[in-house]
């Protein structure tokens, strides 16, 4: 059975029914965004977010419900997943350390809290 989630404050909580669930979606499930441009102006965006199913498959002890992701730069693609908002936001800041090691310069900040 897979196991669908919804936030409440920072605290991801079992959800009753696929129409509770889907309630998620409508909002914005990302909880940071940044972008950098390096010396030789490629961007490169570093995202994370809340993903609202378990991606552990059941076969972790806690659900893996958050992922961050580079897009752009050499680590392009690049995925890490998390089972609570704090490892999620130290995740997403080891993202961000590492692509300014790559000489990336922050273009913009966003974090944002997701609408519960």
């Amino acid at each position: 059975m897979m196991m669908l989630y919804k936030l409440a404050g920072h605290d991801p909580v079992p959800v009753e029914n696929v129409e509770e669930w889907g309630s998620v979606f409508e909002g914005d499930r990302r909880i940071a965004r940044d972008e950098f441009t390096t010396a030789e102006g490629e961007t490169i965006l570093v995202s994370t977010v809340f993903l609202a199913v378990d991606h552990g498959l059941g076969l972790e002890s806690k659900p893996v419900l958050f992922e961050t992701m580079v897009f752009g730069g050499p680590l392009n693609n690049k995925m890490w997943r998390f089972h609570t908002w704090d490892e999620a936001m130290e995740g997403h800041a080891r993202a961000v350390h590492i692509s300014q090691e790559y000489g990336a310069t922050l273009k913009g900040r966003s974090a944002t809290r997701f609408r519960v």
